[in-house]
This record gives C-alpha cells, sequence and structure tokens, in this order.
C-alpha cells in the first residue's frame, strides 16, 4: 500500500530532496530481518546524498545503510531509516521530539496487524549530544522511548566516530587537535565522546557483551565504525587517518567554480573529501565527483575567488571533522558493518539454524530444551550423520569476535563455547548420542533422534 500526497519536489539546506509526505505499508512476519534506523546526518549519509552518481546503485547512502545493503560479502538486510539531520537522543530521549515519526511508525505498525514492520533497530545517536555530560542517562533515554514504544525489539547501537580540527588539511597527526568532550586521553578519564563509545561497545570492533549497555540489557550489540577512519585504535583513536593528498591550485578559480586544475591528481580517488585552503579565507570542502586528468568536479564551491598556488588537500571528513567523506562511508560500510552483519544473528546462510541472542532452543525429536540469555558453558554433542559447520561464533576475553573450526573426527565430535553469542549449525539428519554437559538428560531422550536448533529468525 503505498500513498503520496502531491507531486512536487523540494530541497532543503542541507540539499537533501524531500519528496511529499507518503506511506508505505508491508505485510511482514516471514521471519526475515528487517532494520529501522534511527539516528543522525551521519547515518542518514551526509555529503553523499544530492550527489548523483555517489549513491550505491540500489540508492542508499552511509556506512550504516551501504553496510545492510551490500551483497557482496555479505547478506543483504532489508530497512528503512528515520535518521535525521541535526537529530539528538538527549532530545530523542523524550518521545515529544520525534512524535511524529513515532506516530507514522505506530500507524504502519496498525496497519501491519499491530506488529511493528521491522525486526531490529539500528542507531548511532550520540555525536549531536557529545557535550552533553552524563551520556548514559541521555542513550538510555533514547533507547527507552524505543523500548516503550516496541516492546522486544532489540536494539543494535554503532559507536560515535572520532572528530578532531585540523590546521594543515589533515596531512599530519601533529596538526590535528581536540575539544575535550572528543579527546581520548588514553583511556584515562576521557570525554563524553569516548565515554559513551565505552559505554555502549567498549571499542570492540564488532561489540564488547560486557559493555555496560549490553550487561544492563539496553542494546543486543554494536561495532565500531571510528576503527575503520581513526589514526590508529591506541592512543590516538581520537585523531583522523591521514590522506596523503596534498597539492595546489594550478590555475586561478572564480568564486562558485566547481571544477578545478590542481597541479597533481596522484592518490586522489573519487569520492575523496578535498579541503581547499584550509585554515584560510573562504576554506571550503567537497566531494570529488569526476577526475579527468589534473582537473576534478567537486559537488560543491565557494563564494571565494581562489588563486593560483592555494593549498589542496584530502581528508577522510570534512572540514569540520565531522561528516564522513563517501570513501569513509565506502570504507566503514566495507570494514566494520559487513563483518558486524555477517557475525549477527541473521548473518548466516538460510539453511541454517539461527538463533537469537536472548535465548534458544533446541528439540531433540522427543523433548524440547530451553537456555534464557544468560546461560554459558560449554556443550558437547555427539552427532552422526553429515554436519557442515557455517559459522561458529564465540568472544575472547577483550571482546573481539573469533571463529572457530568445529572439530569432526572419531564420532563426529562437536564443542563450542558461547557467551551470549550464537551458534549456527547447517546440517543433515544428524543425530544426538550424547547429552550436554550442562543439563544431563536421560540418555532415552537422546537415541538417534534429529537435533534441530532454532530461534526467531526464521
Amino acid at each position: 500500500m503505498h500513498r503520496r500526497l502531491g507531486s512536487a519536489l523540494t530541497q532543503n539546506g542541507f540539499s537533501r530532496h524531500v519528496i511529499p509526505a507518503f506511506m508505505v505499508c508491508a505485510r511482514v512476519g516471514t521471519g526475515r530481518p528487517v532494520g529501522l534506523l534511527a539516528g543522525d546526518s551521519i547515518q542518514a549519509g551526509a555529503t553523499e546524498y544530492s550527489i548523483p552518481g555517489f549513491m550505491s546503485p540500489r540508492g542508499v547512502q552511509g556506512y550504516w545503510q551501504r553496510g545492510l545493503d551490500d551483497n557482496t560479502q555479505s547478506k543483504r538486510i532489508a530497512f528503512g531509516t528515520l535518521a535525521l539531520e541535526g537529530a539528538r537522543p538527549s532530545d530523542w530521549q523524550n518521545r515529544t521530539a520525534w512524535s511524529r515519526k513515532l506516530d507514522a511508525v505506530a500507524k504502519a505498525t496498525a496497519a501491519n496487524g499491530g506488529k511493528p514492520p521491522f525486526t531490529f533497530i539500528g542507531s548511532n545517536h550520540g555525536n549531536n549530544s557529545a557535550t552533553v555530560p552524563n551520556p548514559y542517562t541521555w542513550l538510555t533515554g533514547f533507547w527507552q522511548v524505543c523500548k516503550t514504544e516496541w516492546p522486544g525489539v532489540p536494539i543494535y547501537h554503532s559507536e560515535m566516530l572520532a572528530r578532531a580540527s585540523s590546521s594543515d588539511g589533515y596531512q599530519s597527526l601533529a596538526g590535528q587537535t581536540v575539544a575535550a568532550a572528543d579527546a581520548y586521553n588514553g583511556g584515562t578519564n576521557p570525554g563524553i565522546r569516548w565515554t559513551a563509545n565505552e559505554l555502549i561497545g567498549k571499542g570492540a570492533l564488532t561489540g564488547d557483551p560486557s559493555a555496560q549497555a549490553r550487561v544492563d540489557g539496553w542494546i543486543a550489540g554494536s561495532f565500531a565504525p571510528w576503527r575503520a577512519g581513526s589514526f590508529d585504535t591506541g592512543a590516538n583513536r581520537d585523531k583522523q587517518a591521514v590522506i596523503a593528498f596534498d597539492t595546489t591550485l594550478a590555475a586561478d578559480s572564480a568564486a562558485n567554480n566547481t571544477t578545478l586544475t590542481l597541479a597533481s591528481t596522484s592518490g586522489l580517488a573519487l569520492g575523496d573529501m578535498l579541503i581547499v585552503n584550509p585554515g584560510g579565507t573562504g576554506s571550503y570542502d567537497a566531494i570529488v565527483r569526476t577526475i579527468s586528468g589534473n582537473v576534478v568536479t567537486l559537488s560543491g564551491a565557494s563564494g571565494t575567488a581562489m588563486t593560483t598556488g592555494t593549498r589542496v588537500t584530502a581528508s577522510l571528513n570534512d572540514r569540520t571533522g565531522l561528516h564522513p567523506s563517501t570513501r569513509h562511508h565506502q570504507k566503514i560500510a566495507m570494514e566494520v558493518v559487513v563483518p558486524w552483519n555477517k557475525l549477527s544473528e541473521w548473518g548466516c546462510d538460510d539453511e541454517a539454524g539461527i538463533h537469537h541472542p536472548d535465548h534458544w532452543s533446541y528439540s531433540t525429536g522427543r523433548q524440547s530444551h530451553h537456555r534464557p540469555a544468560a546461560w554459558s558453558g560449554t556443550r558437547r554433542l555427539r552427532l552422526h550423520g553429515l554436519l557442515r559447520e557455517r559459522c561458529c561464533r564465540q568472544r575472547d576475553p577483550s571482546g573481539l569476535p573469533v571463529r572457530r573450526r568445529q572439530l569432526l573426527h572419531g564420532g563426529s565430535a562437536v564443542g563450542f563455547r558461547t557467551d551470549r553469542g550464537s551458534v549456527c549449525l547447517r546440517h543433515e539428519a544428524p543425530t544426538l548420542e550424547a547429552a550436554d554437559g550442562l543439563h544431563q538428560r536421560p540418555r532415552r531422550h537422546a537415541r538417534r533422534a534429529p537435533l534441530h536448533l532454532r530461534g526467531p529468525w526464521f
């Protein structure tokens, strides 16, 4: 069901093309994962939208959207988005701050028979509140609104990116400085940005289950996009990685000109962020749209004329250090979001058994068994018949995911450890011979009965 009011297209101050109000309702419930994104301009893909050719072939932008939409290295996940420029979790912890969005989703839920048309919530909220003290208060306030509106729907939250300013167009580590709220300080007394990241995922690439937000039950998982764009993953994580591109204008450029002639374009790529006259009068940044020899076409221009010899550098983010370039969005999508997606509860093959992190169950054909989310330990099974591993996920003591091959030998003994992790097995009529070491069952319940692992993502 699709209804649109009017036909005119408008454009706002952020260069986002806005179509008339409409609603799309689709009946869901097949068990396939569907995401609802609720975040800020970074999640919306700021610097990418309104730039023809920079959206993905399927019309998405931003690392959250690009990563979920990828089907080259992971499974494509459907999603809708409420991401909005300037959105603040310290505001969105109050329903009234985004009531119209929530009311619209409520109408779609009602049209879907009372069931939300999505199975998880994805957010990157934090950037626009990174100067507001007590981040756990406004994060949990936002999460509580989500939980009140959509009970039982898991929330996944990405950590914030590094934000630094630069005196040399981000051409060195020494030229970068950070505000107190954005400073990591070597992990000792970090600023609000890094305090929030620690609460969300403790800096682990695909989240740490011991992070406070997960231990307290607010979120089901996280990932750390800053790891794809920070100078390093240690003490300088609050600084931006350097793109070694430092050249000058080879010809004068008039005001509002989007075509520049550079002394060199060696090392420059489409989607890079150029900073023209960094730190000087009329300084501006824009995305590289085309490269032809030493001539580049940019997505924007300055109202100030520039002369030959004006410095031009490249950066992963804009000149304020906030919004990622297309190159940066793509880098995060492939290096962070896709691995997180592949390790998620829905990231395994359709033919595999998939279960949710909050519970799992198995059946011996005669009796079903259930373990709560807090269960942790080693489960040992002896399986007969053909068993092929699809993925076995666990986390090491630092919280990083580890893939462990299941050992198939002798009686096809299979062992793995899990702590709110997930195990996905693709099997062909295996039979259970030995019981779970932590929950002994009478052997009569394990006489060559088919083993089934199942969960709510079917």
